[in-house]
């Protein structure tokens, strides 16, 4: 029981990483693709594990986010060369900065957006964790502030 409830719980991180990146791809692009809303389900699930197992909340946000765009890239890349070998997807063929390197598959302008949807994406995570009992309650440590911590979500009785 209490199995198949952690399981239900990480499956609405993965649904809620889906509908955020859906939706967000919508409004720019006008609309999205079925294997983007797996990708993001995926790398949803993968960052949020990683944010509870491996990093804490006293490691800096900037290196969270840096790690989440990282991870973010490596899967579009992976995606990319499975799902997106006629380009139907998405296309950065002629693109400025487009890797060739790697089958014109990932752009650095589009690695500059899985950063901000990371900067903006981990605090929402992290709060829907925290609801959800997977994880305490989310502060965060900025590197431009000399490790001074701000919460995001006001703390019960203060």
């Amino acid at each position: 029981m209490i199995m198949l409830k952690k399981l239900s719980k990480n499956f609405a991180i993965g649904l809620f990483s889906s509908f955020i990146y859906g939706l967000t791809e919508i409004c720019f692009r006008g609309f999205t693709h079925w294997t983007m809303l797996l990708l993001a389900f995926i790398v949803g699930l993968i960052l949020s594990y990683i944010n509870n197992e491996f990093l804490e909340f006293d490691d800096y946000y900037e290196y969270q986010v840096l790690f989440g765009t990282i991870i973010s890239t490596i899967f579009e890349y992976i995606f990319g060369m499975i799902f997106n070998q006629d380009f139907s997807i998405w296309d950065y063929r002629g693109s400025w900065g487009t890797i060739h390197a790697l089958g014109d598959q990932v752009n650095l302008v589009f690695i500059g957006a899985w950063a901000l949807i990371c900067f903006f994406g981990l605090p929402m995570l992290d709060f829907l964790q925290w609801k959800l009992d997977l994880a305490p309650e989310p502060y965060y440590t900025f590197i431009i502030t000399g490790k001074k911590r701000y919460y995001i979500f006001k703390r019960k009785g203060e």
